[in-house]
C-alpha cells in the first residue's frame, strides 16, 4: 500500500515553480510499504523499487517529476537508511496533463495496474515515457516537442519489430506477380543503357539504379508505415478514419496521411524547422497533425500500462473523461481535430455537446 501527500508548503512552493522563480523544488512526499525488501545498498533497489512511477507520474501531470532522495523508516517512523540520489533531473514547465487527478481519479490506478505490464522496467518505456511528457510541454520549440513525439514512435515501432516493412507481404498474389514483372522490365532497361554507357562513373550509377529497383519490393524503413502497423496492433482505427477523409477532402500536396507522417518525421529531425514565414507549410495543419499524433501515442502508452481509467485528449477538446476506446469506426475526422471548410460548421454543435456532457458529469 502507498500513497502521495502534498508538503505542508505544497502552495507557496507551487507558486515558485508557476512564477518561474525556480525550475525545481520539493512539492511532494510518496510513502510506501516495502515488506522485506532489501535495502543495504543502492543496487538493491534496481531490482524491486518502482522508479518508473516517477515517470508515470510526469505523464500524467505533464512535466518531468523527479526525487532527490529515498528514506527508510522502521514502523515508528525512525530513520533506517536514506539514499542521496538524483532521481531524474526535472525542470519544471508545464505540459499536457493526461490524467488530472481532480477530474479522472486515476492516477493511483495507473500506478497500480502499471505493475501487471509485461513493459513494466523495461528502458524502453522510460525513454518512451521521458519523450512523451517533453511532446506535451508549452515551453519547448514547436519542432523539439514534434521530435520527441517521432522519437517516442520510433522506440515503440522498434520494440515492436515493425520499424522494417516487408512491402512485398502488402500486396495479393497477383499485385505480386505484376509488380515482379515490371520490376524486372526497367532493370533490363537501365541495365541496357549501362552496357552501352562510355562514362564508367555513370555507368555504376546506372548499376546501383538497377540494383535498388531490382530490390524495391524487398524492405523499407517507412516511418508513415510503422505507424500505421503500430495503430492496426493496438486496435486503434485512427488511420482509417483520416484515410477516409482524405479520400474525400484531398490535400493540396496530394499525399496520404502515411506518407505526411514520414515527410513531416524527415522534415523535424533531419531539417529541424519547418518554414512557415514563407508558406512552405501551414501551421494548423502540422499542429493538428501533431496534437493527433500526440493524443494515439498517450492511448497506445496507457494500454501498454493496463490503465483502464479515463484520460484528456491532447486533441484541443473540453476537459472531459475519455475513456482510452472513445475512437471508434463511428468516429468522424472531425472529432480528431481534422478541419475542412465543409466541416467547419460542425465544430460548434459538437463541442457544445461535449461541454454539456462533461457539466452534467461534474454535477
Amino acid at each position: 500500500m502507498g500513497f502521495i501527500e502534498r508538503l505542508y508548503n505544497y502552495d507557496k512552493n507551487k507558486k515558485q515553480l508557476l512564477d518561474g522563480q525556480t525550475q525545481s523544488i520539493v512539492t511532494s512526499l510518496m510513502v510506501g510499504e516495502i515488506g522485506s525488501k532489501p535495502i543495504a545498498n543502492f543496487d538493491d533497489l534496481k531490482d524491486w523499487f518502482p522508479f518508473q512511477f516517477l515517470d508515470l507520474l510526469g505523464l500524467a501531470s505533464g512535466t518531468e517529476i523527479g526525487a532527490p532522495w529515498i528514506e527508510f523508516r522502521d514502523s515508528r517512523g525512525r530513520l533506517v537508511q536514506r539514499f542521496h540520489v538524483s532521481l531524474n533531473s526535472p525542470w519544471y514547465s508545464s505540459g499536457h496533463i493526461a490524467i488530472d487527478e481532480s477530474v479522472h481519479h486515476g492516477i493511483g490506478s495507473l500506478l497500480t495496474q502499471s505493475q501487471y505490464s509485461l513493459h513494466r522496467g523495461n528502458a524502453y518505456l522510460t525513454a518512451t515515457l521521458k519523450h512523451l511528457v517533453r511532446s506535451g510541454m508549452n515551453k519547448l520549440l514547436f519542432e523539439d516537442t514534434m521530435a520527441h513525439l517521432f522519437q517516442s514512435f520510433d522506440c515503440l515501432c522498434e520494440v515492436h519489430e515493425l520499424n522494417v516493412q516487408r512491402l512485398a507481404n502488402r500486396l495479393n498474389h497477383s499485385q505480386k506477380d505484376w509488380v515482379k514483372r515490371a520490376i524486372a522490365y526497367f532493370v533490363e532497361k537501365i541495365r541496357s543503357q549501362s552496357k552501352v554507357t562510355a562514362n564508367l562513373d555513370q555507368r555504376n550509377v546506372l548499376e546501383k539504379i538497377a540494383n535498388r529497383i531490382q530490390n524495391a519490393d524487398n524492405t523499407d524503413r517507412d516511418f508513415g508505415l510503422a505507424v500505421i502497423d503500430l495503430i492496426s496492433l493496438f486496435g486503434l482505427p485512427d488511420a482509417n478514419i483520416v484515410d477516409a477523409y482524405y479520400q474525400k477532402f484531398p490535400r493540396r500536396d496530394g499525399k496520404s496521411w502515411c506518407d505526411v507522417l514520414s515527410h513531416y518525421r524527415g522534415v523535424v529531425m533531419h531539417s529541424s524547422y519547418f518554414d512557415f514565414e514563407r508558406g512552405a507549410y501551414d501551421f494548423q495543419d502540422v499542429a493538428m497533425i501533431r496534437d493527433h499524433l500526440h493524443d494515439i501515442l498517450i492511448r497506445i502508452v496507457l494500454k501498454m500500462l493496463y490503465y483502464n481509467g479515463t484520460y484528456q485528449k491532447a486533441i484541443p477538446s473540453p476537459v472531459g473523461r475519455y475513456p482510452l476506446d472513445w475512437v471508434n469506426s463511428n468516429t468522424q475526422a472531425v472529432e480528431l481535430g481534422y478541419k475542412s471548410n465543409l466541416l467547419d460548421s460542425i465544430v460548434p454543435e459538437i463541442l457544445s455537446i461535449e461541454l454539456v456532457t462533461d457539466f452534467h458529469e461534474k454535477q
